[in-house]
C-alpha cells in the first residue's frame, strides 16, 4: 500500500507543480522508488544534502516525538534551502517544515536539505525515498 500511495502523491504534485523547471517539464515516463529507513534519536540530525540521481525525492513520517523540546528554535525541522557551508552562499531562503507523523513531503531532489537536531525521549522514524527515472540519461 505504501508504494502505491507514494505513487499516487507524485503523480498528482507532478500535476500540480508548474512546469517553470526544466526538471519538472518533461519528466521521465518510466521511474521507480529507491527507499531506505531513518531512525533518529536524540540529537540526531543529517546534514544539508541533496540526492543528485533522484528526480523528486521524499519522506514519510512513520513516527515523530512528540516530546521534541520545543527551546530549542525549529528543533527536529526538515530545513530546505541551507547548501553545506563550504560552499559559502549567500542570501538563501531556507524553509522550515515541521514533521507530523503521517505526513509525505515530496520535494524536487535536487532541493538542499537537512533535518535539525532535537531532544527527545523516543525516536524519529522516516521512509525516505527517490523517484529514479528508469533511463537516467533521458533527464540529461
Amino acid at each position: 500500500h505504501f508504494a502505491q500511495s507514494v505513487r499516487t502523491a507524485i503523480s498528482d504534485y507532478t500535476k500540480n507543480t508548474p512546469n517553470t523547471h526544466p526538471i519538472h517539464a518533461g519528466g521521465p515516463d518510466d521511474w521507480s522508488l529507491r527507499t531506505w529507513a531513518t531512525v533518529l534519536n536524540s540529537g540526531g540530525r543529517q546534514n544539508s544534502h541533496i540526492h543528485p540521481l533522484g528526480w523528486i525525492s521524499g519522506v514519510y513520517y512513520v513516527q515523530t516525538p512528540d516530546d521534541v523540546c520545543n527551546t530549542e528554535l525549529n528543533a527536529g525541522n526538515l530545513l530546505f534551502g541551507t547548501a553545506p557551508e563550504r560552499f559559502k552562499q549567500v542570501n538563501t531562503l531556507a524553509r522550515h517544515h515541521t514533521p507530523e507523523e503521517g505526513q509525505l513531503v515530496l520535494f524536487p531532489s535536487w532541493f538542499w536539505h537537512q533535518t535539525m537536531p532535537f531532544s527527545a525521549a523516543s525516536e524519529r522514524i522516516s521512509i525516505a525515498f527517490d523517484v529514479m527515472p528508469t533511463n537516467t540519461l533521458r533527464m540529461l
